[in-house]
């Protein structure tokens, strides 16, 4: 899957999403479970709040690529794994 296909979790929203926004909720989850929802651009900032006020939000890491063969992930500028070396898209072992 190519990030362009990611979308945003933002009700109706079908662009792209660029960041990950972590969350924890206290009350149900052990301090140590991350879940995730992803966020384009327009709708990071009330997804954010939305968790934030609640006090649920970990932290916002950027969309990165992972790679379907090992599982890292790394910079979208980057064109190869840095763990296996191989080139993407796809997977570690894609030559495409």
């Amino acid at each position: 899957m190519e990030l362009e296909d990611v979308m945003c979790s933002a009700k109706g929203c079908r662009a792209a999403a660029r960041h990950v926004l972590v969350w924890n909720n206290p009350k149900v989850h052990t301090p140590e479970r991350e879940k995730t929802w992803v966020a384009c651009d327009e709708h990071r900032s009330s997804l954010s709040e939305h968790l934030d006020v609640r006090g649920f939000l970990k932290r916002i890491d950027p969309l990165r690529p992972v790679c379907a063969g090992c599982g890292a992930s790394f910079p979208a500028e980057q064109d190869f794994c840095p763990v296996c070396a191989e080139s993407r898209p796809g997977s570690c072992g894609s030559r495409d």
